[in-house]
């Protein structure tokens, strides 16, 4: 017999048992990089959104000499139904949506189809990704009641700044008073049937909050981040609380928290009922904040760690606040 013919071939069980727990360890150390990298580019991905949303901003304010209106609805109406739109609608036209404002013209131009109902329905269920952040699940329903005939439409995750108070409520006069036809005066720079321009920001526009991130949950009656038939301070958010903060969202009417409970430690809200004290935080799935736009169209992340009294003044437009470092 030759020495070659009584060597075994092949590799012995050990040395393969070796090999795999080097290929499982080799995963193991590289996962959480993989993982950490393709959050960056999500992370990345959602900046550059916010900046080509703050451009269109900046393109609108061009234009007209004023930002779009927070929300535009009706003065008196009491049908719950006549609610108008978002900032969202008025900015299509200068993020490259043109073809889809024009299918709201009609509605929009014609007083007695400015309802929610009267949303063309293709139009209204149509998802923009200019308004989704990619680190958003998938799971989330984008689409409010989008299959019933008084369907909410869209709901995205960038919302306007509406200040460091209540963006709606019947005990502060001045409020969206469930947007039935209240005169807006929030302290942000975006409020209800009117715009402001850049020479209201008097607090500075590198030192004011003009858009941020919140997140849609899976539940089809959420009414957060809604762009049509947007009442109550919906399209709106508040620095109130710190980004992600564990303190539930006050929602008007809709405060569904989610069905999972993944959803609802996410996206917490509390119920207080029709034309009170709507207040909504920013929040994203990005670890340690959120993506967000200032006035003078510069994105920021804002950690959620950021002082409380420097996260409130950079919500107001013309405060008076000394802002600290962020």
């Amino acid at each position: 017999m030759s020495p070659s013919a009584s060597k075994p071939a092949g590799f012995t069980l050990v040395e393969l048992l070796v090999v795999i727990a080097i290929i499982g360890v080799l995963v193991a150390l590289l996962l959480p990089a993989v993982q950490s990298a393709r959050e960056a580019a999500r992370r990345s991905e959602c900046q550059n959104k916010l900046k080509q949303l703050a451009l269109g901003m900046h393109n609108h304010h061009d234009t007209f000499r004023v930002l779009p209106a927070g929300a535009t609805f009706r003065g008196g109406d009491v049908m719950p139904n006549t609610l108008g739109y978002a900032w969202a609608i008025p900015l299509l036209p200068f993020i490259e949506q043109a073809p889809l404002y024009d299918q709201y013209r009609s509605v929009i131009d014609d007083v007695d189809l400015f309802a929610c109902c009267n949303w063309p329905v293709q139009a209204r269920n149509t998802i923009i990704p200019a308004f989704i952040c990619p680190s958003q699940p998938t799971s989330a329903d984008f689409i409010k009641a989008g299959d019933a005939a008084t369907g909410r439409g869209m709901a995205g995750n960038y919302l306007a700044c509406g200040g460091n108070g209540l963006t709606a409520s019947e005990s502060v006069a001045g409020t969206i008073t469930d947007g039935h036809g209240g005169l807006d005066r929030t302290n942000g720079i975006f409020q209800a049937n009117k715009g402001k321009g850049f020479q209201d920001i008097v607090d500075g526009t590198s030192n004011t909050l003009m858009l941020a991130e919140a997140l849609v949950n899976d539940d089809d009656g959420d009414h957060r981040g809604r762009y049509y038939n947007a009442h109550g301070g919906d399209c709106l958010f508040t620095t109130q609380e710190r980004p992600n903060s564990t303190v539930g969202d006050r929602i008007q009417l809709g405060c569904r928290p989610g069905t999972t409970e993944f959803w609802q430690q996410l996206t917490p809200c509390s119920p207080v009922g029709g034309g009170t004290e709507t207040m909504i935080s920013a929040r994203s799935l990005h670890p340690g904040g959120v993506n967000a736009a200032l006035a003078d169209g510069s994105v920021r992340f804002i950690p959620e760690t950021l002082d409380v009294l420097t996260y409130s003044a950079l919500g107001t437009a013309m405060g008076g606040e000394t802002v600290g470092s962020f």
